[in-house]
């Protein structure tokens, strides 16, 4: 066994993992990045990790098709090895969460989930929006993995969306609140309220959620890789960033191939992209060049022994600070992983899934669609609800449904909830739509898109 242990120290799959998992918890500080709230008693606990046993007798409704994906697993790629904790992990988890919500059913899609293992990363820090005055405000982005075809899908939710899980969660602890947004579910309710909440607005089981301060991102690019090299598409020029209540001036960014500090990169992400408005610059088109700077760095890097460690200590020193938080058993599947290495240490070929599909749920005229600015809504509801004030914050985005519905999945996030569907399975997307001649993408210019529907 020991001799096993130094070969799997010495074998390009063990660095090649632990620079994906550096990676991957990096990849959730992006845009505008919440640290929750400085209260003294907060509104309620965080989930807390649990470990996770994995059953023969659990049976729900999405347990049958979990287990013909995981009979389509390649035996011969240690990325299959190695997610198997994770689906198996999901597996009980949706079980358990079937019994004993009664709405789970309902809010999560069992067809859209079948081969599929579902985190969320939600990345949070101080943001600079003249003329108001910094806040604290989070993102949201979902890394879907399609087992059966090895693809990930990045699906990111516009923190202005109003989630009314948290009035009505507000409301059972007798606090009335005017409508909140989405990013402020993980702040109030911790991951419990925020799973439910981006649970109802895609139909995605949220099985793993991970929660980063915007800070980690700098400091993973500065103590482990040193510089990253980003393809830029466009000129570009930022207002100024805070990071950790410090605040640091804009930058400008030539088009081309950029050399990025921590810094640099947190002001690429995070930085308001100076007027004119170009839809083009938004901070989540920009984040998808950097998580792809980053990947490659790692590919890299793969046989150097010193980058790894870098990436272990870094990643031990995090959790130590609680910059990172999450809600599942990470010493358990990540030592299953690196026992899995040490028994094979030579076997096996690691090929990480890419991303290959990007929805950004937001008004139409900036992203996907799904959601309407609550200004320009056509909803009898919203614009009486309008009428009334209600609305603190008009910089807010609603679906066309009811956010007074008994079930918010069905009554509320419909038209979010169609959108990632039809573009995750194609084939359920409705008959006029699916007969659209769609253009070959361009990442770097979204308005060429046809169609909400299109793929890019």
């Amino acid at each position: 066994m020991l001799r096993n242990l130094v070969n799997a120290l010495r074998a390009p799959q063990l660095w090649r993992t632990l620079l994906v998992m550096a990676v991957l918890f990096a990849a959730s500080s992006e845009a505008t990045l919440i640290r929750p709230q400085q209260v003294a008693e907060p509104l309620a606990t965080q989930s807390a990790p649990i470990a996770e046993a994995i059953t023969t007798d659990v049976h729900s409704f999405q347990e049958e098709s979990l287990q013909v994906g995981r009979r389509q697993t390649v035996e011969s790629n240690l990325f299959d090895e190695l997610i198997q904790p994770f689906k198996d992990a999901a597996l009980a988890r949706r079980a358990e969460r079937a019994r004993s919500d009664s709405t789970y059913a309902t809010r999560v899609d069992a067809e859209l989930n079948a081969t599929r293992i579902n985190f969320l990363l939600f990345g949070y820090g101080e943001t600079y929006e003249p003329p108001h005055a910094k806040d604290i405000i989070g993102t949201i982005t979902i890394l879907s993995l399609d087992y059966r075809t090895h693809r990930f899908a990045q699906i990111s939710l516009t923190h202005d969306a109003r989630a009314p899980e948290i009035e009505r969660y507000l409301a059972k602890r007798g606090i009335v609140t005017n409508p909140s947004k989405i990013d402020q579910t993980y702040a109030i309710g911790g991951f419990d309220l925020m799973r439910e909440a981006v649970e109802g607005a895609s139909g995605l089981a949220i099985d793993f959620q991970v929660a980063v301060e915007d800070v980690v991102v700098k400091q993973l690019v500065d103590e482990v890789f040193g510089t990253i090299e980003v393809e830029n598409p466009f000129e570009l020029d930022t207002n100024p960033i805070y990071v950790q209540g410090v605040q640091h001036p804009g930058a400008h960014f030539s088009k081309g191939r950029l050399k990025f500090d921590g810094l640099l990169t947190l002001n690429y992400l995070k930085g308001l992209a100076l007027p004119p408005y170009d839809p083009t610059k938004e901070n989540n088109i920009r984040k998808q060049f950097v998580f792809r700077a980053l990947s490659q760095h790692a590919q890299q890097n793969l046989t150097n022994p010193l980058a790894a460690f870098k990436a272990l200590s870094f990643l031990r020193g995090e959790l130590a600070r609680k910059t990172i938080a999450y809600d599942f058993d990470i010493s358990t599947l990540v030592i299953n992983a690196m026992k899995k290495l040490a028994s094979r240490p030579n076997g096996g070929a690691l090929a990480i899934p890419s991303i290959d599909q990007n929805i950004y749920l937001v008004d139409q005229q900036f992203g996907d669609g799904g959601f309407t600015w609550v200004m320009g809504t056509q909803s009898a509801i919203i614009k009486d609800e309008l009428k009334r004030g209600i609305y603190k914050d008009t910089a807010m985005v609603v679906p066309d449904g009811d956010p007074y519905a008994p079930n918010l999945a069905m009554g509320y996030w419909t038209s979010a909830r169609r959108i990632v569907k039809s573009r995750l399975m194609p084939a359920y997307m409705p008959k006029q739509v699916s007969q659209l001649r769609c253009p070959t993408g361009d990442i770097a210019n979204p308005r060429k898109w046809v169609s909400k529907f299109c793929q890019y």
